[in-house]
This record gives C-alpha cells, sequence and structure tokens, in this order.
C-alpha cells in the first residue's frame, strides 16, 4: 500500500507510545489487506478485545453499503452509524429477517470482515497485559467503537456550527454537512466516517458523536488571541482550546496591554488616524507644524522631521500601553512628541517659530504654519496700530503673513 506521510506519523507516534516496535507494527499492517487507516483502526480495536465487531465495521467502510436506501424519518437515533450497522449485521448474520438489507453486499461483508478477522489473529500476538492508551472504562457498545474509530480518523472531528445544527466544521476549515442517511443525534462532536468530498460541502454520509475527553492530548493546545471589538475600538482577548485547527472552546480574559494588542491597535489607528488621533487639538497639530516648518527653513538646526514615519513610531510606542481607541486618542502625544528633541531643540523651536506672537493691544495671537503655506496671522485691524514693521519669525527669515479682520 502507498502510505500518506501522515498517516505514517501517526503509526510510529502510536507504536513508540504503546511500546512496541514498528516492526511489529509494520508487520500487522501488512497483513492486513485494507487502507492504513483502517488497519490502524483494526490494531486499536485488537487492544480492546472487539475484533469481530471492527472487522465487520472495517468491510462497512470498503465494502458497498448493504442500508444504501435512506433511514426511514422515524427511525431511531443512536450516537454511532457505523455501531448501529454492525448491530444490524449482526442481527441479519444471526438469521433475523431484515428487508432493509441487500443480501449480496451484506454476503461480501460477511466475507471480508471474516478475512480480516484471520488475518489480525495470524499476526504476533500482544504481550499480555497490554491495553490501548484509549481504552474507555465503560461498557462496550457505541462509544467503544466510536473512540476506536476515532484513533483511525483524527484529521476528521467536526464541530457542529449550532447546537442540534446538521452543519459543522472539520479540522483543516472545511466545512460538512450530515447526510440524511446519518441517524445520529446529540453531541456538539462528532466524527466523519464516510464522506463525499465533493462540492464545497463535504456530505457526511455516516458519521459518530465523540466526547471531548477521547481527543489526543498531543494535538490539544490552548492560545489567548486578541481582536479588535467592531463597534467599541478595543481590543478584546479570548482564551481558546484548539484540537490541531478545530476550535472546541472559548472564553473571554480580560485584556492586558501587549505586542500582540498594539500591533492590532496600531493597524486599527492606521486604518482611521481621522478620528484616532487628536487632530483637532491645536497643542498637537500646532506643534507638529512647527517642528516641521523651522526643520524646512533652518536645516541647519537637525531637528528630528516629524514626517509620516516618525509619527508612526510615536503611534507604536503609545499603543504599547493602551487597549482601546478611545484611550489612545487620550493618550499624551503632545509629551511623547517633545520627548523626540532635547533642551536646546525646543528652546529653538519656541525661539524661531513661536505658537503665539504678542500684538500692540496686549493680546496673544496663535500663529498658524500650516505646511506650504507662509505663517499666517488672523488679528484685529485695531489691535496692531502701533507695529511698525511685520513681524517676522525663523531669525527674522520668515514674515509672518496677517489676516487682517475688521473692527466687529
Amino acid at each position: 500500500h502507498a502510505v500518506d506521510a501522515a498517516t505514517q506519523l501517526l503509526v510510529k507516534l502510536d507504536a513508540i507510545e504503546q511500546g512496541f516496535s514498528l516492526t511489529d507494527v509494520g508487520r500487522q499492517m501488512v497483513k492486513l489487506p485494507i487502507h492504513p487507516r483502517l488497519a490502524r483502526f483494526m490494531l486499536a480495536a485488537a487492544e480492546l478485545g472487539m475484533v469481530p465487531d471492527a472487522a465487520i465495521a472495517a468491510a462497512l467502510l470498503t465494502e458497498r453499503d448493504p442500508f444504501s436506501t435512506p433511514s426511514n424519518s422515524d427511525a431511531a437515533l443512536h450516537s454511532c452509524d457505523v455501531s448501529d450497522k454492525v448491530e444490524r449485521l449482526k442481527a441479519f448474520f444471526d438469521g433475523q429477517p431484515m428487508s432493509a438489507v441487500e443480501r449480496g453486499a451484506a454476503k461480501q461483508i460477511r466475507a471480508v470482515a471474516d478475512h480480516l478477522q484471520r488475518c489480525l489473529e495470524s499476526g504476533p500476538s500482544r504481550q499480555a497485559g497490554t491495553t490501548h492508551r484509549d481504552a474507555p472504562p465503560g461498557p462496550a457498545g457505541d462509544n467503544r467503537l466510536a473512540r476506536v474509530l476515532l484513533a483511525a480518523y483524527p484529521d476528521r472531528v467536526a464541530r457542529r456550527r449550532e447546537p442540534s445544527s446538521d452543519r459543522g466544521l472539520m479540522v483543516g476549515g472545511r466545512g460538512v454537512r450530515l447526510d440524511r442517511r446519518s441517524r445520529i443525534s446529540g453531541g456538539e462532536l462528532f466524527l466523519c466516517v464516510d464522506i463525499d468530498a465533493r462540492g464545497s460541502e463535504a456530505i457526511v454520509r455516516s458519521a459518530c458523536v465523540i466526547e471531548p475527553p477521547w481527543l489526543d492530548e498531543r494535538l490539544i493546545h490552548v492560545v489567548e488571541e486578541y481582536s479588535l471589538h467592531e463597534n467599541g475600538g478595543a481590543v478584546i482577548a479570548r482564551r481558546r482550546r484548539y484540537f490541531d485547527d478545530l476550535l472546541l472552546s472559548e472564553q473571554p480574559i480580560p485584556c492586558q496591554p501587549g505586542e500582540q494588542v498594539a500591533k492590532l491597535l496600531a493597524d486599527a489607528a492606521r486604518a482611521d488616524s481621522a478620528s484616532t488621533f487628536p487632530s483637532d487639538t491645536k497643542e498637537v497639530s500646532g506643534f507638529i507644524a512647527r517642528a516641521r516648518f523651522l526643520a524646512q527653513v533652518m536645516p541647519k538646526l537637525n531637528l528630528p522631521p516629524l514626517d509620516d514615519a516618525c509619527l508612526d513610531q510615536v503611534l507604536i510606542t503609545l499603543c504599547q500601553t493602551r487597549t482601546s481607541l478611545e484611550q489612545l486618542r487620550r493618550a499624551p502625544w503632545l509629551d511623547q512628541l517633545r520627548g523626540l528633541f532635547d533642551y536646546d531643540q525646543l528652546r529653538m523651536i519656541d525661539r524661531h517659530a513661536p505658537a503665539r506672537i504678542k500684538v500692540p493691544s496686549g493680546n496673544l495671537i496663535r500663529v498658524d504654519y500650516s505646511e506650504n503655506q507662509p505663517p499666517t496671522m488672523e488679528v484685529r485691524i485695531q489691535e496692531l496700530f502701533g507695529w511698525p514693521e511685520t513681524p517676522r519669525v525663523a531669525g527674522g527669515k520668515v514674515p509672518i503673513r496677517l489676516h487682517l479682520l475688521g473692527p466687529n
């Protein structure tokens, strides 16, 4: 048989954990003329002493289904389609009349099952007292067969999208839907045993309900994940439990500042900078405009440019200690921006690009240093009486444009 890499790894891990050699596993698998998944299933069943039932189940999964007609709508529900069919076939083999069984297909399944059982019984015997790691403590039945099937199909675990829904999501992200021929009920998790993979949503013809404690702990991991709330603009945290990549459960946890939170917050702020950056705060926007103006007209001062890259670094720094866009908006942007300059540079900015200039009336009037415009003051004309000349900034290099307002 051509064994895929994933199956090889599964067999090796299982062999190492159970304490017998790969040669023993390989020897027994070679004796079973079935797919490696089902060979693994038969070996696990042997550990539980349920080879006859497992042989019928393996034959059911390789041969034509003797129950090809859909079950009646009032048919009894159960937890495992495979176990249900095995029990019905055993009753048929014992001579109980059963009109819904195709006799030719059932005869072939019995022959294959007998052959598989003989092949397994002729293999090397297990050491006395060996028990399978998944052996359930409870009675035999649907649960035992489902747990053994899980050993062969760990990548076909699915979770219902909603309680009692016939739709689910399988390991790997594939959407699945239970066929009407499947009669399993209850359970949030189920095993997709027989699948029609055509189409965007795989049809599960045969399934088994499984319980979370049965899952292999080696494939379970718990992570803390963060996302931005769509409406509130705050980063929320959840602790999520996965089986491989299948989400099993989640719960909200307090969100603490950190690298992941900062990245989410910064990305959201960049996408909505108009409402995040306090551009309407004159002290912040004014300081940026003054520093940029002076860096352009007096390059010898070697001032930090306060360009987009520099502002982005300030944004990242502020995000490190915050968890929402509202907190970011109320952050001390001006203090963080001024912290990029040393004392002498700040003194040069205040001296050569003052935020306000005192006019003859005694009032302090704000100077606008908008980009691509000369510095501008809007002032009532009567407040300038007594000024002998136009005021200048940048060490006297740049005259201020006066926007004169009427007395009213």
